[in-house]
């Protein structure tokens, strides 16, 4: 929509309408009428336009992009999603720039790490590195869709607390774990909270519902509700593990935000 479009670039929402109308005059993108949402999609001649700019293939950009139409059907499916963890991401990168801070990104990533002499992998749903001068504060998003039941989501937070335990605070992020109901948080925090007993980690782990206010995260180990930028640690440097998988079977993500 134009809104993220604007949030994206960091412009105002009516020149980013006024982009997405001319786009779509142009044959460069073209517009898809949800249930809920109307959303601009780029069209093919967008897309030999796009590779273009960049010298590359048109097949190679949109595979390297995730631009395939296979890709594209995948995100509208599935858009209620897609769209939910990036404008979370977009609200917060929009917040740390009003303090002079700015956001990284990557969607889609995976990384293994050892625990007990065998190989285990986090598959988060975004890695956020959110730097403040010369630091960096890391978290790893998981978000609920609400579908998924509890019992089923035990042993993904076993695999967190595992890693948790392994890496130990200079390694390992804060998780923050995004409800898609105020329900369905207390059920998460219960069954982490019960897993964190056996595994340890619990100070890693932070629950919030999402809602219109924006996430408000309450502490697995207990506490009261801190804004985000409260419960991130503060880092000096990257693990490797963390930013490029180096040596953890890393692959590659669907998608980065460039550091600003």
């Amino acid at each position: 929509t134009s809104q993220d479009l604007a949030g994206l670039l960091g412009c105002h929402s009516d020149y980013a309408s006024r982009l997405l109308g001319s786009l779509g005059r142009q044959g460069l993108a073209q517009r898809v009428s949800l249930d809920w949402e109307n959303l601009y999609c780029l069209s093919d001649a967008g897309l030999l336009q796009a590779a273009a700019a960049a010298n590359r293939d048109p097949r190679r950009f949109a595979r390297e992009r995730g631009l395939s139409r296979q890709a594209i059907l995948e995100f509208l499916l599935e858009s209620r999603y897609h769209l939910g963890v990036r404008r979370f991401l977009l609200a917060l990168r929009q917040k740390a720039q009003a303090q002079g801070d700015s956001l990284y990104w990557e969607l889609g990533i995976r990384r293994r790490f050892v625990y007990g002499g065998k190989a285990y992998l986090l598959t988060p749903d975004a890695l956020g590195l959110l730097r403040q001068g010369d630091n960096v504060r890391p978290f790893l998003l998981v978000w609920d869709r609400g579908v998924k039941p509890v019992w089923l989501w035990r042993a993904t937070m076993e695999r967190y607390a595992m890693a948790a335990t392994t890496l130990g605070s200079r390694r390992f992020p804060a998780v923050l774990w995004l409800a898609a109901t105020p329900q369905r948080e207390g059920e998460l925090r219960h069954a982490l909270a019960d897993v964190c007993r056996r595994r340890g980690g619990a100070g890693y782990f932070y629950t919030a519902p999402l809602g219109p206010a924006g996430p408000n995260w309450q502490p697995v180990a207990g506490g009261e509700r801190r804004g985000i930028l409260d419960i991130l640690p503060t880092w000096s440097e990257i693990p490797g593990w963390l930013i490029t998988g180096q040596n953890q079977g890393h692959e590659e993500s669907r998608e980065q935000t460039a550091p600003e």
